[in-house]
């Protein structure tokens, strides 16, 4: 049966076993199911929702709060990464993927380029993901400055930096000569680890995955609880950073997957699914790190909104005096604005701005039943003198404006 030969063909090249001749197709190629149009709505929607964060991460951080960190050159890198992920899963599609494996027997000159962008597609995702983590990990030492939790974060970054260029390298050189891994016609004479490893190593890299994604998850919790910050906002934070939840159980999901892909004979159909749920899992991962990012959007956005209702009622603002307790924040720590309701400025004839030192604006949530503010602060010298220096760098009496 020629279907069944064919299914034995994706196998035998799956498993490097050498070239085999092409059996002769047994259905016409219009009437080949055709799945490549659902994948790439999926994958390509997943996509913009993700390029759309990272797009207005940047904008908040470059034009709002003019703080662009170590964290968003990793997320930027992570979402190049991603786009590289996406231009090989559109390749592919060119080449067979998405369409049952009997395609490529109307064009068993597919299976070279298509071998070639799934290889490049294995190293992108995986350095992706790792790019993702590491920014989601600086972002948390923000939080952890000088607690018990700087080290473990750390030593998870160290982790994931050694872990990405083992995974790498598994992938690389995974035959010899290399480039026995993507080219059939080198395999019969190439040396490669046998496709169980592969496959053992895959589902280790998925473990990796989820216990990092668990860990990033989790990690917050305890630490923003110590903030001193609303209930509200700790859950709110929350909530937002344990999207890496999801992410979690999209690798738990897939790791099964994972684990049969060799075994499906339909590598460029059934198993195109695989990949759908890597990139769901990378998406995610870039929505969790960024969302928490955009609060200072929101206040605007919430301001602009309630400046413009109150024009149109003709309600006009009052001004009153407000201070600012001392201590650790979230809003210092992540550069958030985590309220809607007020702006705050430092005005240039205060005293201490006479006295020589900088000013800046804060955006923040003024609660007028319970008399609880809550604003944004960034360090005025970070880095620069002692900590006594810095401290006494940030004016804490300041007009606030109630609209």
């Amino acid at each position: 049966m020629p279907m069944v030969y064919m299914d034995n063909l994706a196998l035998n090249l799956q498993k490097r076993q050498g070239a085999f001749p092409f059996p002769e197709p047994t259905v016409p190629e219009d009437q080949i199911k055709d799945e490549r149009a659902e994948i790439l709505a999926i994958v390509g929607t997943l996509y913009g929702v993700a390029a759309t964060a990272v797009l207005l991460r940047l904008w908040v951080r470059i034009r709002l709060i003019k703080a662009f960190g170590l964290d968003d050159w990793l997320m930027c890198i992570a979402m190049l990464l991603c786009t590289a992920t996406l231009i090989c899963i559109v390749r592919m599609s060119f080449y067979g993927l998405g369409r049952h494996v009997e395609i490529l027997l109307y064009h068993p000159d597919w299976w070279a380029p298509l071998a070639i962008w799934r290889y490049l597609y294995a190293i992108f995702v995986i350095l992706a993901y790792s790019f993702i983590k590491l920014s989601i990990g600086v972002f948390l030492l923000r939080l952890t400055k000088g607690t018990k939790y700087t080290r473990w974060i750390q030593g998870i970054q160290v982790f994931l930096v050694l872990f990405t260029i083992g995974s790498v390298l598994a992938i690389i050189l995974q035959c010899k000569p290399v480039a026995a891994a993507y080219d059939f016609t080198l395999m019969e004479h190439a040396k490669c680890y046998p496709i169980d490893t592969f496959v053992k190593i895959g589902v280790f890299n998925s473990a990796i995955n989820i216990a990092t994604d668990l860990l990033f998850a989790t990690l917050p919790i305890p630490i923003l609880w110590n903030l001193q910050v609303s209930v509200r906002t700790r859950i709110g934070l929350v909530s937002v950073l344990s999207l890496g939840y999801f992410a979690a159980a999209t690798a738990i999901y897939k790791t099964p997957i994972q684990y049969h892909f060799f075994e499906e004979p339909d590598q460029t159909g059934k198993s195109a699914w695989y990949y759908v749920w890597q990139i769901v899992e990378m998406d995610v991962g870039i929505l969790a790190a960024c969302l928490p990012t955009l609060k200072p959007l929101f206040t605007r956005t919430v301001d602009m909104a309630r400046k413009y209702a109150s024009s149109r009622s003709g309600t006009s603002g009052a001004s009153s005096r407000s201070r600012r307790p001392t201590g650790q924040s979230a809003n210092n720590v992540f550069g958030l604005g985590l309220g809607s309701h007020y702006s705050a400025h430092v005005q240039p004839g205060d005293r201490a701005n006479k006295a020589g030192r900088k000013h800046h604006s804060v955006y923040g949530h003024w609660d007028p039943m319970t008399r609880d503010c809550e604003s944004d602060e960034f360090p005025l010298q970070e880095g620069k003198g002692t900590p006594a220096e810095q401290s006494n760098s940030i004016v804490r009496t300041r007009e606030v404006l109630v609209e």
